[in-house]
């Protein structure tokens, strides 16, 4: 593989595959929040219960409950449940969990539902088919006489996150094998095809677009998930592609 650099073609590729990676992460560790949310109070949440998992409270206009922690699989239903304080007619509540990597709960999956009226709402979710472990939040947001959105901050009402882990067993893309899908996963894999770096531990999982090979496409996908919101990696890497 060290003939790779007899090629100034090639060698200019990884220069720039190496630039775009730096700068994406440089982009990225800035921007690595959820999006803003919050509300004036008034009617407020003041109890959600998620399965086993309940919390009660007053009125903070915006809180992230990361203690309050809810582990789930694939497939697994969500129950939930939002109980209202000084909550009449006009009030909606609307709940998200963020699979995807926006942080802005604006996926296809991402809206669990919506409900009117003083409560308590209950709302039954099931978990999505997900290719790798997933630490993400779950919102809830009291409005007055208006839709529900997950983001923003408005006159009336709360919101409230919670964190929910999905766990799962194939991590497709895990080109180093570390159990988390990152820009650690795509510079392996072009040390491994262009520096003759070691080899994938689990040579299939470095399959990420699905394709049945292991080559410059797949850390390229990788990059395009992570950073620009691409499609995600392939969920069945490695029934293709032998270990």
């Amino acid at each position: 593989m060290n003939q790779c650099f007899s090629n100034p073609r090639k060698a200019k590729l990884i220069s720039l595959v190496m630039i775009i990676i730096v700068f994406c992460a440089a982009q990225v560790a800035a921007q690595l929040d959820y999006c803003e949310a919050g509300g004036g109070c008034g009617a407020f949440i003041s109890s959600v219960q998620i399965n086993g998992m309940t919390n009660s409270s007053a009125c903070d206009g915006y809180s992230y409950y990361s203690d309050s922690s809810v582990m789930v699989w694939t497939f697994d239903t969500l129950h939930i449940t939002v109980e209202l304080a000084n909550a009449d007619m006009n009030d909606q509540v609307g709940v998200w969990v963020g699979w995807d990597s926006h942080y802005l709960f604006d996926g296809v999956e991402d809206e669990i539902g919506t409900a009117v009226g003083s409560g308590p709402h209950t709302f039954i979710y099931e978990v999505p088919l997900l290719y790798r472990e997933v630490t993400t939040r779950l919102r809830v947001r009291l409005c007055r006489d208006q839709t529900p959105e997950p983001c923003g901050v408005t006159e009336f009402g709360e919101v409230e996150d919670y964190t929910i882990i999905q766990e799962t067993d194939v991590v497709c893309g895990d080109s180093n094998n570390d159990g988390n899908l990152n820009i650690g996963d795509a510079v392996y894999l072009v040390n491994f095809i262009f520096k003759g770096g070691p080899e994938p531990p689990v040579m299939c999982l470095a399959d990420a677009n699905g394709d049945a090979n292991v080559n410059m496409g797949d850390p390229v996908y990788l990059i395009g998930y992570i950073f620009k919101g691409g499609p995600r990696p392939s969920l069945t890497c490695c029934w293709l592609v032998a270990p």
